[in-house]
């Protein structure tokens, strides 16, 4: 459509053809191929949530357990598990909407958790949108402690459009970086769908992504960020 779009435009400016004949027509008809296909989607909640998320809140409640003992008395750790993610991220909106006030004057960073145990390598979240960049100091961190490790990790960015937990945490001045797992395949074809089940997880790559965040989140333990919002 965009395409189709942009060609009538240039048409219009030019005064004149500005494509072969055939092009606005095809254009045309891949837009209404692309709308009949929309058509046909349907909401609904039947999946069974292996890659997305039950990997990852498998993560979140084992730090639970071995963090306290890794980072300092005067570290408070909180385990958050939002709801309604796919709801536009509401979960972690309305969390921050009732906590915001009373983390304004301490230093606060948040690990994100998303798709983690998808075979493959460990994965961060660095960048999303065009050119916005979540919590540096906080990728500086894992990308150290991931050389310590030995772990191979994989740096990426998510395009516009797609919406994770961590996106309204760094909106609202909290430090967030988004910890996954895997690429393009099977088990990460299946999310949203009956096909997302727990036997598609690798424990190799919960692993090595729980010790990842571990270890980021005793380095941060030990030597928090100067103040809130600060990236």
């Amino acid at each position: 459509a965009l395409a189709l779009a942009a060609v009538l435009a240039a048409r219009l400016v030019a005064g004149g053809a500005v494509a072969p004949v055939w092009l606005p027509p095809l254009l045309g008809l891949a837009a209404a191929a692309c709308l009949a296909l929309l058509s046909t989607l349907r909401s609904g909640n039947e999946s069974p949530g292996g890659v997305d998320n039950a990997g990852s809140v498998a993560i979140l409640r084992a730090l639970a357990r071995h963090l306290p003992a890794r980072v300092g008395d005067d570290v408070e750790l909180v385990a958050l598990a939002t709801s309604a993610e796919e709801d536009h991220m509401i979960g972690a909106m309305r969390w921050l909407d009732r906590h915001l006030p009373a983390l304004r004057d301490r230093a606060v960073e948040a690990l994100n958790f998303d798709g983690a145990g998808a075979p493959g390598r460990p994965v961060v979240i660095e960048s999303y949108g065009f050119g916005r960049r979540f919590a540096p100091n906080l990728a500086r961190a894992a990308a150290a402690a991931a050389r310590r490790l030995a772990l191979h990790t994989r740096r990426i960015w998510l395009p516009p459009a797609i919406g994770i937990d961590a996106i309204p945490f760094h909106h609202r001045g909290v430090p967030c970086l988004t910890f996954s797992s895997g690429s393009l395949g099977r088990a990460t074809l299946a999310v949203h769908s009956r096909r997302d089940v727990a036997d598609h997880l690798d424990p190799r790559a919960l692993e090595e992504v729980a010790r990842l965040a571990a270890e980021v989140a005793a380095d941060r333990g030990r030597f928090p960020n100067p103040g809130f919002g600060d990236g």
